[in-house]
């Protein structure tokens, strides 16, 4: 069923590298969205498939997908997807995998959620994901959830709760024009490695996030995935505890810290800046100031185990110097 209202352009931003195999389903997909008024911008990053020729064809039956300007290719997914995003400049702007199939009221549904928080925040920077469902190569129902298969809670969107894992596929983000103008803005110094996780900090760092709990992808996972969904086991929970895997995740978890206070620290909140600023100060104090400016900052990771390991790690770990220069001690 095709929507009859217009409620704002949406550009759709797909990043493409040796997809041959299933990217014609899915621009496919997108052409029988029903929400009609989008446009498709398409950046390929050095196919030596037929991926490029696949794109080509659908553009010639559909005038709405149309080459993004890549000027020769990028290295990589993050810098893909953020080179689309500066070229959208459309009411909104939504990231698209090569290799998913969305459903017919994806647009419409994550559209009809933007609206209701821009009622709500009218001039905020603006972000809204959805659950998705996974699927195998063949569109197999794998999960009816991506969500709850990998154990995401998705109401964990505070900048605190971000630092520490992301909960929004990019596949499934929506940004309103005044986000996609920050994201575009602001300069991450590599501490976030993906995009979706880079929007998101931002989005929770200087607007608000909404949520659909409903899958609007058929998620597929196959052997390329880059970044695809397993189920989380008893067994790999205590092993991501392991003294190692603890001081990388912390590591990691200071380089966002440092990214965002990099990027827009000072357009915090005052209680987000707090937080991060006591969580920088961390790898520069004594141990025994440490808990206070954990308790302080309220980065923790869910889930009693998770946690009492965080604990442990960041009292007891030596930071790189690096690290150690970000933040006054106190």
């Amino acid at each position: 069923m095709t929507s009859s209202c217009d409620y704002g352009s949406i550009d759709i931003l797909m990043a493409t590298y040796n997809g041959e195999k299933y990217v014609r389903e899915q621009i496919e997909s997108v052409k029988s969205q029903s929400y009609r008024n989008w446009r498709m911008l398409v950046s390929d990053d050095g196919s030596s498939d037929r991926t490029r020729d696949i794109v080509s064809s659908e553009m010639n039956d559909d005038a709405r997908v149309q080459w993004a300007d890549n000027r020769g290719g990028h290295g990589g997914s993050y810098e893909n997807f953020m080179c689309l995003l500066r070229q959208s400049d459309s009411d909104y702007s939504m990231f698209c995998d090569q290799d998913d199939v969305w459903l017919p009221n994806k647009v419409e549904v994550t559209l009809e959620k933007m609206r209701e928080l821009e009622a709500e925040f009218p001039d905020a920077p603006l972000m809204v994901f959805t659950d998705l469902e996974v699927v195998d190569e063949s569109l197999n129902v794998i999960s009816e959830s991506f969500d709850r298969m990998v154990e995401i809670d998705p109401t964990r969107v505070k900048l605190t709760d971000l630092l520490v894992s992301a909960v929004a596929p990019g596949c499934t983000i929506m940004l309103n024009k005044r986000l996609r103008v920050l994201v575009n803005k602001y300069r991450n110094n590599g501490g976030v490695r993906v995009h979706d996780w880079w929007v998101s900090l931002v989005a929770a760092g200087t607007g608000h996030i909404g949520y659909v709990p409903l899958a609007t992808i058929r998620y597929r996972q196959h052997s390329n995935n880059q970044i695809g969904a397993s189920k989380i086991s008893l067994v790999k929970s205590i092993l991501t505890t392991s003294v190692k895997s603890a001081k990388t995740s912390v590591l990691d978890m200071m380089k966002r810290a440092d990214a965002c206070n990099g990027a827009f620290g000072s357009e915090l909140s005052d209680d987000d800046r707090e937080s991060l600023q006591a969580f920088l100060a961390i790898p520069n104090s004594a141990w025994p100031r440490r808990v206070a400016l954990l308790m302080r900052a309220g980065v923790w990771k869910s889930g009693l185990l998770r946690k009492a390991g965080q604990f442990i790690t960041v009292l007891a770990m030596k930071f790189p110097e690096e690290l150690m220069q970000k933040g006054q001690p106190e």
